[in-house]
């Protein structure tokens, strides 16, 4: 469910999804990002995390994170 009590569905599998957030991103470095966000699952769970990503071979990947808070 949403913020609204709707049920987020996949359009293309017709399976359940997951709400992602992201709130700020502050650049550590040209290869290297913290960003602040979270996810929220159908009413019944919701977390806010801080993600750190660095940039290898072109693509961003996400190489620590931290629980905030939990819902």
């Amino acid at each position: 469910m949403d913020e609204n009590g709707a049920t987020i569905v996949d359009k293309k599998t017709g399976k359940q999804g997951l709400m992602l957030s992201a709130s700020s991103i502050k650049w550590i470095a040209d290869n290297e990002v913290e960003v602040k966000g979270g996810h929220y699952w159908a009413g019944r769970a919701a977390e806010g995390c801080t993600f750190t990503l660095k940039k290898r071979n072109g693509v961003w990947r996400v190489v620590k994170d931290k629980r905030d808070w939990i819902s």
